[in-house]
């Protein structure tokens, strides 16, 4: 530049960047964190493990032609299942214990066709093993305190009274009628998770603690 001499040398000159500040005292990024704890780790081993115990029980017994032999298999599996689920929640493993829970008690109506014999219809007789699996899943929810049997047994519960009366439904009118009767049960089941926070099972049980107090509101 003609004359520019130390003018110009200042305007060509870029912005001063103030350097980063030093980092925290006792600052130390330490090695890379494992993306999963080992207790993740064992829960998911052992859920796939029960999820894969089952279907192998479902597709042994599928492929049994003997119905007693299909039957011991089904039941074996669930009756597995069913007590490995508490004694894995005692040992601090909640969520496989609800996962081996769930395996175990979908098992349960399949026992229920299993055992299927004499002239009852198709649909009444499935009524009748959705109400025996909605009344295990209540029972075994009081006896291990999991989650999971609660839900199955609002599950369980709404194919009940359509299946148990489709027989004898023979207008719209009774479709009606059926249908509310599972929003009167399940307004019921709603009123208790309102008023407690979870699905609790009825005084009448007498298995069943009260649920615990809560503080009121300022």
């Amino acid at each position: 530049w003609p004359g520019g001499g130390a003018g110009a040398r200042t305007r060509t000159a870029g912005p001063r960047v103030a350097p980063p500040p030093p980092p925290p005292p006792g600052f130390d990024e330490g090695p890379a964190q494992p993306e999963a704890s080992s207790r993740e780790i064992q829960n998911v081993f052992l859920g796939l493990g029960a999820l894969l115990l089952g279907v192998a029980a479902v597709v042994f017994a599928a492929v049994t032609d003997e119905a007693v032999s299909r039957l011991a298999i089904l039941l074996i599996a669930t009756a597995l299942m069913m007590a490995a689920a508490p004694w894995v929640a005692r040992r601090g493993l909640i969520s496989t214990a609800e996962t081996i829970a769930a395996v175990g008690l979908a098992l349960v109506p399949l026992n229920g066709y299993g055992l299927r014999a004499g002239p009852v219809s198709a649909t009444v007789f499935a009524g009748v093993v959705f109400a025996v699996t909605a009344a295990v899943a209540a029972g075994y929810a009081s006896m291990t305190g999991l989650s999971v049997p609660r839900y199955a047994t609002v599950l369980a519960l709404q194919p009940v009274v359509p299946l148990l009366f489709h027989d004898w439904i023979v207008s719209p009118t009774g479709w009606a009628l059926a249908l509310s009767g599972v929003a009167a049960l399940d307004i019921h089941l709603g009123r208790q998770l309102a008023a407690h926070g979870r699905l609790v099972p009825p005084s009448w049980t007498g298995r069943f603690g009260a649920p615990p107090p809560t503080a009121e509101a300022p």
